[in-house]
């Protein structure tokens, strides 16, 4: 729903598995990837510590999207490095951020 000027300006990382209670949503985003000449959606699946460290390095803003989390852990991370965090309205994101 971004513009297509703000789409082509960045890269978006979704990071982890795939989680088949979501499949909806992955065939929604892979149907956007592929239309996508640019190469601007990176699905990376399941990552090692090393290769997170690596994306939240090259990442500007942070986005958790979620509707239920028991503790987000990736938005602290986020915040301890200094990025921008945009996440959504639930309550465990009141508490920590």
């Amino acid at each position: 729903m971004l513009p297509a000027n703000i789409k082509k300006q960045y890269t978006l990382f979704i990071v982890g598995p795939e989680i088949p209670y979501f499949f909806d949503t992955y065939k929604e985003i892979l149907h956007e990837k592929h239309k996508c000449t640019d190469g601007n959606i990176i699905l990376t699946g399941y990552v090692s510590l090393d290769e997170l460290i690596k994306i939240y390095n090259v990442a500007n803003t942070f986005v958790s999207a979620t509707l239920a989390e028991g503790f987000d852990m990736p938005v602290i991370q986020a915040f301890s490095l200094g990025m921008q965090v945009i996440a959504s309205d639930i309550p465990v994101h009141h508490e920590t951020l």
